[in-house]
């Protein structure tokens, strides 16, 4: 048996984010499907508290303070509801099909590069500044340091 280290980030708030080796996780699944994949290898997980990576600051302010941003600007306090019309609006891809047809599709969170999400976020802040919306000081300042990073 080899050991194999794995390293497990975790961006707890009301949407809890997760990566296992620097890949996003969509849903506390994956990691037991990690584990059977791994079934009867033997080892150990280490969690540690570290410096969050950039990408998760990334999803952990689309999450937390964008997100509430909206829901304040909306009313609507369902989340999954208004990240699924952000994505509609900003994320949505066109692929041609092998009959010459053309089909969109909505990219997901999970497949965006940093620059992409940036660019997202962006566009979601300034959606949010035309619609009449705001980041309280605190929020802003979050978004002003992450994306500089």
């Amino acid at each position: 048996m080899t050991d194999r280290k794995i390293t497990i980030d975790c961006v707890f708030g009301k949407e809890d984010v997760l990566a296992i080796d620097g890949q996003l996780l969509r849903d506390r699944k994956m990691i037991l499907d990690f584990c059977k994949e791994h079934y009867g290898e033997g080892g150990f997980f280490t969690i540690q508290a570290g410096e969050r990576t950039r990408r998760l600051k990334l999803m952990r302010f689309f999450y937390g303070p964008l997100l509430d941003a909206f829901v304040r600007l909306t009313g609507n306090p369902d989340r999954k509801d208004l990240k699924k019309f952000l994505k509609k609006e900003y994320l949505v891809e066109f692929e041609d099909g092998p009959d010459g047809q053309v089909f969109a599709y909505v990219k997901s969170l999970r497949d965006l590069s940093d620059a992409e999400m940036v660019r997202f976020i962006r566009d979601c802040t300034d959606r949010l500044a035309h619609e009449g919306g705001y980041l309280d000081e605190i929020e802003k300042a979050e978004w002003d340091a992450t994306k500089q990073q």
